[in-house]
């Protein structure tokens, strides 16, 4: 005589359907996560994007780095984009050539500047921006960093 077998099979079935199903959404859900981290630190601190933040860095160094420094005793940041420190032309043309969107000089001891960004509404910066600035690390107490934003959405710094 034969045994009837059928519901087994059905219960083993879902089990194992399951399963699969539970690894398959865990998988997804990890490789998205790593999807977001990689697009996020592909779009910070390009090798162009350092190359143009020097040209800027040696531009200042050439110029009104001095004026730029004594602003940043009364603000945390100075904004540098808009070429105002400068009656120079070479600064938009620089700025407009790099497609900076946004550029500012800042101590690199960002403490103060972070906590004023994290209590502050609303945001100066874009989110790409404001993600970078709370992210960066500090190192020098005396120095000074220009940080850029470009208008491919990307965003490097270098030390002045």
């Amino acid at each position: 005589m034969k045994k009837n077998r059928h519901g087994f099979t059905l219960i083993e079935t879902l089990l194992v359907s399951s399963f699969v199903i539970g690894t398959l959404v865990y998988l997804f859900v990890q490789f998205s996560n790593i999807k977001t981290v990689y697009d996020t630190s592909f779009k910070k601190d390009m090798i162009p994007d350092l190359y143009y933040v020097h040209n800027i860095n040696m531009y200042l160094s050439k110029t009104n780095k001095e004026s730029v420094i004594a602003n940043l005793q009364q603000n945390n940041y100075v904004e540098i984009s808009d070429c105002t420190f400068t009656e120079d032309s070479y600064c938009t043309k620089l700025m407009e050539m790099a497609g900076v969107k946004q550029a500012i000089v800042v101590q690199d001891n960002l403490t103060a500047l972070q906590s004023e960004l994290r209590s502050t509404t609303p945001n100066p910066f874009s989110e790409t921006m404001y993600q970078y600035i709370l992210n960066l690390s500090t190192y020098q107490l005396n120095q000074y960093r220009v940080i850029v934003e470009f208008k491919n959405g990307s965003v490097a710094s270098l030390l002045l």
